[in-house]
């Protein structure tokens, strides 16, 4: 099979080629001139056409791999993702820990911190520099600024996530997130679907919240949109990284 060949047009200029090219190929993949199945042309050969170099293309190809538009097959090279099949269930995991056959390789268990890669100089630097910064009055409630203003700039970079500053809360973590949403979404007896198997901490947090937990079915792409119960509220759901199952969850189903 033939890659296919796309007028792709870099303005030096504007500077980050490879977010523009990942732009360019996200517009393609969306509006249909890329199609499902289709090889992309290798990153050398992009790189030579477009007159770049060979990692702006790569740049570009992974983040529309960590988005799910792309998919690699080994030796043959990029093609446009495929719509997965959706199986009659869930793939069983295999869990290997304490108490296991085989020897535990890594612990993976959430909320365990891992702290071997941690450069202890450069942790004490960060803690010094830190508390040379002044005590200041009230914090701003959304966030400190020059926080909300990098994530703005990461989301847009990586996510293609247009959100200005002022839109961005900053909270003590998902539990917490989670909760804000479900405070603002949610009444007493609401249908709220979960992952199965999924996040128990946010099974727990909207159930606080008074909402009657759903269980939602996952495959190996994460979650089966097409299966989801009727009637809910809202769903939770983790489709980067399907937790604890780990699947992406394809851009259709999206």
């Amino acid at each position: 099979m033939s890659a296919v060949d796309l007028p792709f047009h870099l303005d030096r200029a504007a500077g980050h080629l490879g977010e523009q090219l990942a732009g360019q190929l996200r517009e393609a993949l969306a509006h249909g001139r890329l199609t499902p199945g289709e090889r992309l042309p290798s990153s050398r050969a992009m790189a030579v056409t477009l007159g770049v170099s060979r990692t702006v293309v790569t740049e570009a190809f992974q983040q529309l791999y960590a988005e799910g538009w792309l998919e690699g097959r080994h030796g043959s090279g990029t093609y446009v993702a495929a719509v997965a099949p959706v199986p009659d269930a869930a793939e069983p995991a295999e869990p290997y820990g304490p108490g296991a056959d085989r020897p535990l390789r890594a612990d993976l268990r959430a909320g365990r911190t891992w702290g071997a890669g941690i450069d202890a100089a450069a942790w004490r630097r960060a803690w010094r520099t830190a508390a040379t910064e002044p005590v200041g009055g009230w914090a701003d409630p959304i966030g400190d600024a020059a926080l909300r203003r990098t994530l703005a700039e990461h989301l847009r970079r990586t996510r293609g996530v247009i959100a200005p500053p002022e839109r961005i809360l900053i909270t003590r973590g998902v539990g917490a997130g989670l909760d804000l949403v479900a405070a603002a979404l949610l009444r007493s007896g609401d249908r709220a679907g979960v992952e199965e198997p999924g996040y128990a901490a946010a099974r727990a947090v909207l159930a606080g919240r008074g909402a009657e937990i759903v269980p939602c079915p996952v495959d190996r792409d994460g979650l089966v949109v097409s299966a989801l119960p009727p009637g809910l509220r809202m769903v939770y759901v983790t489709p980067a990284h399907q937790y604890p199952l780990g699947g992406r969850l394809p851009v259709p189903r999206r």
